[in-house]
């Protein structure tokens, strides 16, 4: 080690040069951590963002299954209506087929042209 005026001058100057050193590590490390909490609000945003999204994805999907459920049961019930009607005109329509032959048959005899 050297000592007098030079060793001095040498020390300060190595003490500046690391306190500069040390004040940019300073702001590198204080622009990290800025970053840092920046990104960290951001994700926080995206998160609440996916949140939100998740949330009305489910509410669509369980909107979508009712409605389903409901139209299976509108439709069970008009598939019932359905074979209900269909056995209903299969008792009348050979009635209303009957009715019908016999006003053909009876129709010329009750013509008023045909009493002249």
């Amino acid at each position: 080690m050297a000592y007098g005026p030079e060793a001095n001058d040498l020390e300060e100057l190595a003490e500046r040069i690391v306190e500069k050193r040390w004040t940019q590590l300073d702001e590198i490390i204080k622009g990290v951590i800025e970053w840092q909490v920046q990104a960290g609000a951001r994700l926080d945003l995206v998160s609440d963002d996916l949140n939100k999204i998740s949330k009305g994805f489910n509410q669509f999907s369980e909107d979508i299954e009712n409605r389903i459920e409901k139209s299976e049961r509108a439709f069970s019930v008009l598939s019932v209506n359905l074979i209900a009607m269909g056995s209903v005109l299969t008792n009348i329509v050979p009635e209303i087929e009957r009715n019908v032959a016999f006003l053909k048959r009876r129709a010329p005899a009750l013509s008023p042209q045909s009493k002249k």
